[in-house]
């Protein structure tokens, strides 16, 4: 045998173990079990050159990369919109700043967009057109800001807006309670120009606020509590932890008394302090701060009332409510004399044509620009009377007298509209009265639907 034919045999005897290996290999195969729990030989090895004869595994495509966020463009509902965003030099959003956006192309359209508490607007503008965006400021201590040649697909827009004043914060403490956090007033002054002064309310006592740089007053007050702090600043400087204290307030004392007109006391009388209208200056809302009833006498007071300015009013059931009274409260003792009209009085009686006076129900209402529609019903001997709620100071004089009048006292000097209704009867008129006058007033009735 030569030695060509030798090597050809060996060659395909070699061929041949190559190729049953490799079908055992996959008729074996099991991804659960090793090659010892199967029974079967281990895979012979295979050199470099068998492995390139093998097809090569697909590696797993890449995900998409997300687009960059400055190309994204928000959409509300349907329709593209550009956002943009307002901060102040410390980072905080400027509400209520006001962006205008207009093509830069001539075409006469502009739209608008108000910067909300987040510090961001959104407007609906063309895809590749240029506009101008101008961001107006809502206080002459920040900048206006422009924009030139601004699109749709540039994302959103930054607007960082320059300042000619500084910041300051801190809290307003009462003095011996420093957990106490009033609600403040606190009033800015800069330069000592008192015609550039700007207050603004601080629930809490904590403020945080920009003013104008220089030398600024800081005046906080509280009811009956005042304190002040001077500071000083450059522009974009921030002066942080000042604290302004409020004095403890010095006291008085209002002793007075109610009259009528004829200098008699009336007894009885309810009498409400008032904070005066300078004093409560920016606060929301006004309500009584005390009330007091009038002794004997007509004697009343009020005791450890903080110094400043205050209204007295008074009223009393057949007296016509007082005007506000003004009063000045010092140290020590205040004395005022309040006085009240005597109002009108009413005396009423319905008759039908047999002369009877029925049960019913009795309506009273004012004439005038300002008639009042509300209603309160008081029973009073048999007669449900019905008071505007303009005049329900009267409702609890409403009582019947041995003629067999409804009486009912304290009314409005004017022209008044009365109408009652019985079972199957009623009647209106109108009548007048004055301040101490009575008017009487006997009302035919006449069949219902006549």
């Amino acid at each position: 045998m030569s030695a060509a034919s030798t090597r050809f045999r060996v060659s395909a005897a070699a061929a041949g173990i190559a190729l049953a290996g490799l079908v055992a290999a996959v008729f074996f195969f099991d991804p659960g079990r090793s090659a010892a729990d199967r029974g079967a030989p281990s895979a012979p090895s295979v050199d470099a050159a068998e492995v390139a004869l093998l097809p090569a595994a697909e590696e797993p495509a890449p995900p998409p990369e997300p687009p960059a966020a400055e190309g994204r463009v928000p959409v509300r509902g349907t329709r593209p919109v550009l956002r943009v965003e307002v901060v102040d030099p410390w980072q905080r959003p400027v509400p209520n700043a006001e962006v205008v956006a207009t093509r830069v192309d001539g075409a006469p359209e502009e739209r608008r967009a108000r910067i909300s508490d987040s510090g961001s607007a959104f407007l609906s503008v063309p895809a590749g057109i240029p506009h101008r965006l101008e961001v107006l400021p809502p206080s002459p201590l920040f900048v206006r800001e422009v924009r030139e040649s601004v699109r749709l697909e540039a994302g959103p827009v930054r607007f960082l807006l320059g300042t000619t004043g500084f910041r300051v914060s801190g809290k307003v403490l009462a003095v011996g309670d420093e957990e106490h956090r009033p609600d403040v007033l606190l009033a800015t002054t800069p330069n000592g120009d008192a015609s550039k002064t700007e207050e603004t309310w601080w629930p809490g006592g904590e403020f945080d606020l920009v003013v104008p740089a220089g030398g600024v007053l800081l005046d906080a007050w509280s009811p009956g509590w005042r304190g002040k702090s001077v500071v000083s600043g450059r522009p974009y400087e921030w002066v942080r932890g000042l604290e302004i204290a409020l004095s403890p307030p010095p006291l008085g004392r209002i002793e007075g008394w109610v009259s009528d007109t004829a200098g008699v006391p009336v007894q009885g009388a309810s009498v409400q302090l008032w904070i005066s209208p300078e004093e409560n200056r920016g606060r929301r809302g006004r309500s009584p701060l005390e009330t007091a009833t009038a002794e004997e006498g007509g004697r009343f007071g009020f005791e450890e009332v903080a110094l400043g300015g205050y209204e007295l009013r008074a009223r009393a059931l057949r007296h016509l409510p007082s005007e506000p009274t003004p009063i000045e409260v010092v140290d020590g003792s205040n004395e005022v004399r309040l006085v009240l009209a005597r109002g009108g009085r009413l005396r009423f009686r319905p008759r039908t044509a047999g002369g009877l006076s029925p049960e019913g129900r009795m309506v009273l209402l004012r004439s005038g620009p300002k008639k009042a529609v509300r209603l309160v019903e008081v029973a009073s001997g048999g007669h449900n009377v019905t008071i505007a709620d303009e005049i329900r100071w009267i409702q609890r004089t409403a009582a019947r007298d041995e003629e067999g009048y409804t009486v009912i006292e304290g009314l409005q000097p004017g022209t008044y509209t009365l109408q009652f209704r019985a079972e199957a009867e009623r009647g209106e008129t109108t009548f007048q009265v004055g301040e101490a006058e009575t008017a009487v007033v006997d009302l035919p009735l006449s069949p219902s639907g006549k």
